[in-house]
C-alpha cells in the first residue's frame, strides 16, 4: 500500500466542508454569547431596582416605627441626552438616600430633613442605570408614560411619579440632647440645605402624594437604562420594527405604532392609602 504524504505547499487552505464546520461553531459561540451579556446586564438592572424596592420599603417602616415622616431622597442628574427625543437633554435620577424629617420640637428646623443614623450620603444606583424622571409605560409593549420631566426647587414633573420636593440639611447637626438648644431657634441658610425629589411616608407608613392629591392611589417608576443609551439596550423589539430607525422609533412613542417593541426595565409601584411598595417586571 503506498501512502501519500500531503505537503504543504499542496493545500492552499481550507476545504470547504471545514469553512462550513468553523462557521457553524463560531454561529453558535455567538448565540451563546448574547444571552450571557444579556444575563450579565439584566443582573445589574434587577439588583439595582431590588434595592430601590427595598429601600422604600425600608423607609415606610422607619416611618411606621418611629412615627416620624420618612423619605427615601434621590440624586438629580441633569443634562443627559436622550436617543428616545432625538438627544434631547433631560434629567434622571441616580442614587437614593433614607432621611426623616425633623420634629416641630426643632423649632425653625423643623420641616427639614436629615441622613436617618448610619445613612451619609447618596448611593448611586448600578452604573449604566437610573430611574427615568418620566411616566412609566402602562403595559407591555407600551411607551413611555410622558415626555421626560423635570425637577424644579418646588415641583417636580410628572406628577404620577408621587415624587415631592424635599429640603435636606447640608451638614450634619446634634439632634438629640440639649446643649444646641439655640441652634434650633434661627433658620438655616439658603446655602445649609439642598432641595431634593423624594418619596415621603408618613407616621403611619402611608405615601405623602404630591400637592396633597389623594385622588390618586398608585404611583409607578421605572427603573431602566440611562436614556443616553443606545436604543437596542433600551428596547426590545416584539417582531421586524428596527429600534434605530428614528421614524419608527417616533411613531411608536406617538403611539401610532403599537405592539413594535417593549421597554426594557423594572416598574416600582407605590400605594398611596397604604405606602405599600411593589415591584414587577413589564
Amino acid at each position: 500500500m503506498r501512502i501519500r504524504h500531503i505537503k504543504p505547499s499542496d493545500r492552499g487552505g481550507f476545504t470547504l466542508v471545514e469553512l462550513m464546520v468553523v462557521l457553524a461553531i463560531v454561529a453558535i459561540l455567538m448565540g451563546l454569547a448574547v444571552p450571557a451579556a444579556r444575563m450579565f446586564v439584566q443582573g445589574d438592572q434587577e439588583r439595582g431596582a431590588r434595592e430601590l424596592y427595598t429601600l422604600l420599603r425600608a423607609a415606610r417602616v422607619y416611618a411606621a416605627t418611629y412615627r416620624i415622616n420618612t423619605a427615601v431622597a434621590y440624586e438629580v442628574r441633569s443634562d443627559v441626552l436622550d436617543t428616545f427625543y432625538g438627544a434631547q437633554a433631560v434629567q434622571v435620577l441616580r442614587g437614593a438616600m433614607m432621611v426623616y424629617e425633623l420634629p416641630t420640637e426643632r423649632q425653625a428646623y423643623a420641616g427639614y430633613y436629615v441622613p436617618v443614623p448610619g445613612w451619609g450620603d447618596f448611593r448611586p444606583f448600578p452604573t449604566g442605570y437610573c430611574v427615568l424622571l418620566q411616566g412609566a409605560p402602562e403595559g407591555f409593549d407600551a411607551p413611555p408614560g410622558s415626555a421626560p420631566g423635570s425637577f424644579s426647587t418646588n415641583n417636580v414633573e410628572p406628577a404620577t411619579l408621587g415624587l415631592t420636593s424635599i429640603r435636606v440639611l447640608n451638614d450634619s447637626v446634634e439632634i438629640e440632647g440639649t446643649a444646641n438648644q439655640h441652634l434650633w431657634q434661627i433658620p438655616p441658610g439658603r446655602d445649609q440645605y439642598t432641595y431634593y425629589p423624594a418619596h415621603r411616608f408618613d407616621q403611619t407608613g402611608k405615601l405623602i402624594p404630591p400637592t396633597g392629591d389623594t385622588s390618586k392611589e398608585r404611583y409607578r417608576i421605572f427603573f431602566a437604562p440611562m436614556p443616553d443609551r443606545p436604543q437596542p439596550e433600551r428596547l426590545t423589539s416584539l417582531g421586524d420594527a428596527n429600534p434605530e430607525d428614528p421614524l419608527v422609533l417616533k411613531a411608536w412613542i406617538e403611539g401610532t405604532l403599537p405592539n413594535a417593541f417593549t421597554m426594557v426595565g423594572v416598574s416600582i409601584e407605590i400605594y398611596r392609602s397604604t405606602g405599600r411598595v411593589e415591584m414587577g417586571k413589564l
